[in-house]
């Protein structure tokens, strides 16, 4: 048996992961079912999220975060059997996984708030189009570098905006 009620407890960012991924929408629709959505401007949205498989990076996530989970079950519970700590975490990697159409109808949700029905029909053209699934399978790997290239810009901007500020109020007379 577990130790504690709380043996399961975890780290602040999963708990909120969890809590997003897991958030039902009222009638989560599976992708496949965009076409035959009650509302057409949700299913425009639907159908964005699947063409650019907005899905996978959460699915890849819950898939890096079980270890995670594991060395707290196994740290929180030391005489645990390894089969019942197995069935533990596949139990919680189905259920999350259990729960991808009711997040891609969340992810919908956001897109339908942003676009027209005839925006997301286009986003949902050009995903499904050569260069849109280019773009989708790149799409990671930019995200990396621009945010290294980013982060990189702004720490060399800031040393030369000091700088500049620097000798402009010591020309002040002002040592800063």
């Amino acid at each position: 048996m577990f130790r504690s009620s709380n043996a399961f407890a975890l780290t602040p960012f999963l708990v909120l992961f969890c809590a997003a991924f897991l958030a039902l929408a009222p009638e989560p629709v599976r992708a496949a079912d965009a076409d035959s959505a009650p509302d057409s401007h949700l299913a425009a949205a639907i159908a964005v999220v699947a063409a650019a498989d907005l899905t996978a990076p959460a699915m890849k996530m819950i898939d890096k975060m079980i270890p995670e989970v594991s060395a707290r079950v196994h740290r929180q519970n030391p005489d645990l059997d390894e089969t019942t700590v197995k069935t533990f975490l596949d139990e919680v990697q189905q259920q999350m996984t259990s729960s991808e159409d009711a997040y891609a109808t969340l992810l919908a949700k956001v897109y339908e708030r942003h676009f027209s029905e005839d925006e997301l029909r286009a986003l949902a053209q050009f995903y499904r189009s050569d260069i849109g699934k280019k773009y989708v399978s790149e799409s990671p790997d930019m995200v990396g570098e621009i945010q290294r290239a980013g982060i990189a810009w702004v720490r060399a901007a800031i040393a030369k905006a000091t700088q500049s500020a620097g000798t402009h109020f010591k020309d002040k007379g002002l040592n800063l």
